[in-house]
């Protein structure tokens, strides 16, 4: 017997893959932008970081779809994940990454991709992938309809995390740098999303 991802609903798993796709070219774009060096491959932590929401759906088969139309207490997911589920989907992540062998960097980012204040190892690859997680959701590339604004950006602890590790960072104006590179999605969102926004 096969098994189908969200109960086989359509619209979730293409916002779910869509999603991933997305985060992990904006956080490609943004290390290049900022000139800032990882080693981790962040397409691939883009690709994975939401992985534990797979893991959730086999729990829970009937979570997720509700996402489409997600009620007001749902709009923030990781709440909704604790609260209905009991774990969110980024320890969900990690307990399933652990247990196939991924390398501790992509362990990291599904951990704190939405805790970037808490990474004590990684950080690079978590702001980057919680920054680009921001964007893409702001852009409208989420799984559900959260309330996302360039505030959220900015107000990111993710800039803290780089401006540690990328010395010249510490001069940029994070407000202005922020507007620029969302001009800049904007400009590119075409070939940012391919072909896959159907």
């Amino acid at each position: 017997k096969s098994v189908q991802a969200f109960s086989g609903f359509a619209p979730v798993s293409r916002d779910f893959w869509q999603h991933a796709v997305v985060v992990g070219r904006i956080a490609e774009m943004l290390r290049e932008v900022i000139r800032i060096n990882t080693s981790a491959d962040l397409y691939l932590c883009g690709l994975l970081h939401d992985l534990g929401m797979l893991v959730l759906d086999e729990i829970s088969l009937d979570f997720y779809p509700q996402f489409v139309r997600p009620p007001e207490e749902m709009r923030d997911m990781v709440r909704a994940e604790r609260d209905y589920i009991g774990v969110d989907h980024g320890q969900a992540g990690v307990w399933f990454a652990e247990g196939i062998g991924l390398p501790q960097p992509y362990l990291d980012v599904m951990r704190f991709h939405h805790l970037p204040d808490k990474a004590t190892n990684n950080k690079v690859p978590v702001a980057l992938i919680n920054l680009a997680n921001i964007f893409a959701a702001m852009k409208g590339v989420c799984l559900g309809q959260p309330k996302v604004t360039m505030q959220d950006v900015v107000r990111s602890f993710s800039w803290t995390l780089i401006e540690e590790h990328h010395q010249p960072f510490h001069e940029v104006n994070v407000p202005q740098f922020a507007n620029a590179f969302s001009a800049e999605l904007d400009k590119t969102w075409a070939s940012i999303t391919g072909d896959i926004l159907l």
